[in-house]
């Protein structure tokens, strides 16, 4: 039997690919949250900065 015709097939490759995609959402999530933090970083330095010269 072709695994083009095989049901059993298409299904357990879905669920691989499935657990693949969950097992990556924990590293994207890190990365997400470092980037974001780099990004607060850039704006808090500045702004303390300037209001430490203001001030």
């Amino acid at each position: 039997m072709k695994p083009d015709n095989n049901p059993y097939a298409n299904a357990n490759a879905a669920k691989d690919v499935r657990l693949q995609s969950q097992q990556l959402r924990p590293t994207e999530a890190e990365a997400f949250r470092a980037r974001r933090a780099e990004r607060l970083q850039a704006c808090e330095v500045p702004y303390r900065s300037c209001t430490r010269a203001c001030g």
